[in-house]
């Protein structure tokens, strides 16, 4: 890290911060704070719902099941095909009750259906399911960034979380909202970059020993086995089926995703939202995949 690297960091930091605290400034109301005034375009509710599936794990995970974890390689793309059925059923029937009964969380509407004991239980299921999901994100993005830093990791990981809550206490959702599309632009560029050293490296280089490259990491499609006893870690059926219920309760039923879809204007604007995050989803998990592509020829021509 250099000066230049340093001002670069602290700039971003400091924008960060400073635009929570700009926004929370015309919050008036609990609307304002968890809704953004329900006023929010598709576009960026879009951009932010995609942000908000990629983080340093994606980053750093991807690429490493594809090129180099046991049985790994692109079949992780199965799942990603369960993604437009899921999005269709949200769309047509999720979306417009959210909408509907004007609820500003999904566990306020859970209380409506089903109860205040129904609303208490599945709001602290989440928290603490997403309370261990967040510190596996913390700790993977502060793993990068104490390396770069050149920093102890519990420092780095104080750091990174005190800004977090700094930011989206002061400014609410619409920060979040705002916040994510900064990030995703920066991570996507970031693995934009990556991806086009790492082919610059490639180049023409044969593997170590000329050892021929692992095909089977190439392979997307598996369609044998029904993941029934069957000993088969991944196949195209189990995914698909799989893929569908993880994404319903995903883009459907987690409150860090649905939250962004009640900011929307309306039941239209939260449907576009939805089809634009799908549009979007797949190139970006095309080029973290495209990383892991030409990570298996570089690591087998540098083992070291």
């Amino acid at each position: 890290m250099n000066l230049l690297d340093w001002l670069i960091l602290g700039v971003y930091v400091l924008t960060i911060i400073y635009m929570g605290f700009f926004v929370g400034r015309s919050q008036r109301s609990q609307e304002d704070y968890y809704l953004a005034g329900r006023g929010m375009p598709s576009w960026q509710v879009a951009l932010s719902v995609v942000a908000t599936q990629v983080s340093a794990i994606s980053l750093i995970g991807a690429p490493a099941f594809i090129a180099l974890k046991p049985g790994g390689g692109l079949i992780w793309l199965q799942y990603e095909f369960a993604i437009p059925l899921a999005m269709m059923l949200i769309m047509l029937i999720v979306v417009p009750v959210y909408h509907r009964t004007g609820v500003i969380s999904i566990y306020e509407y859970l209380e409506k259906r089903f109860g205040p004991a129904t609303r208490t239980i599945l709001s602290l299921v989440f928290m603490a399911s997403r309370g261990l999901a967040a510190g596996v994100a913390l700790l993977a993005t502060s793993i990068v960034t104490s390396v770069c830093l050149d920093l102890p990791l519990f420092p780095t990981v104080l750091l990174i979380g005190i800004v977090s809550i700094v930011y989206t206490t002061l400014g609410g959702i619409r920060a979040d909202i705002y916040s994510d599309i900064l990030q995703l632009v920066i991570l996507w560029s970031g693995a934009l970059i990556c991806l086009s050293v790492l082919v610059n490296l490639v180049g023409d280089v044969s593997p170590a020993g000329g050892t021929p490259l692992p095909t089977e990491r190439y392979e997307v499609f598996r369609m044998q086995g029904l993941g029934l006893g069957d000993g088969e870690t991944f196949g195209f059926w189990p995914m698909l089926v799989g893929g569908f219920f993880l994404y319903l309760s995903y883009y459907g039923c987690d409150q860090s995703e649905t939250q962004r879809l009640l900011t929307a204007k309306g039941t239209k604007e939260a449907q576009k939202a939805l089809f634009y995050n799908g549009l979007l989803r797949f190139p970006l998990v095309i080029t973290y995949c495209s990383l892991g592509i030409f990570l298996i020829p570089f690591l087998q021509a540098h083992p070291s």
